[in-house]
């Protein structure tokens, strides 16, 4: 992508965001986009059928990234430590993304459940394995449970965090995520539940 797209996408990108603020995604045109980010609409057209295909195309975008986040980083039983380390990656990744996915994970008129989901099922894999080799002895099903409830906390974590505007530091975050999922993560070492 040269130097020009780039410049027309990021400023399309910065005023697709300005109006989602204050509007639902449905009622976007293309016309009030374009003419927010001083962009002809054929220019608009040249990189994106609609609205919903530009907005389709920033989350593929940033799911993709945090599939790149998340893959990188190999847990055996001796390397519990490296949790702390992918949750810092990952909030310093929310932090970085901060104005869209306030947008798509907050209390917001453009929230997106269905983004939410993809973002569950590209973590769920991943931790299961994880989980696999750090408790080689622990029952699957729990694996499965534990990932619902740790995912489903962590977003709200995250949902919270976006709400008070992001107060408390990314550090401060890491260490207290990384804390809850420690402790709730014995449950994982036992085969069975009565």
């Amino acid at each position: 992508m040269d130097r020009r797209v780039k410049r027309t996408k990021k400023i399309l990108y910065e005023a697709l965001l300005t109006l989602m603020q204050n509007k639902a995604i449905n009622k976007i045109t293309v016309k009030e986009l374009t003419e927010l980010a001083d962009i002809n609409r054929k220019t608009f057209y040249l990189h994106y059928t609609d609205i919903f295909d530009m907005i389709d195309q920033i989350k593929e975008n940033i799911l993709l990234e945090f599939n790149d986040i998340i893959s990188k980083h190999k847990f055996t039983s001796e390397t519990k430590e490296d949790l702390y380390l992918l949750l810092n990656e990952i909030i310093i990744f929310i932090d970085t993304n901060y104005d869209i996915l306030s947008i798509l994970l907050g209390p917001h008129i453009n929230a997106d459940s269905n983004f939410i989901y993809k973002l569950k099922i590209i973590m769920k894999e991943r931790c299961i394995d994880i989980w696999s080799n750090i408790f080689p002895n622990g029952n699957l099903k729990n694996y499965d449970y534990f990932y619902s409830f740790a995912f489903s906390g962590f977003i709200g974590l995250i949902q919270n965090w976006i709400s008070l505007e992001r107060q408390d530091s990314i550090e401060y975050l890491t260490k207290l995520s990384n804390g809850i999922l420690n402790t709730c993560s014995i449950i994982l070492n036992q085969p069975e539940l009565d």
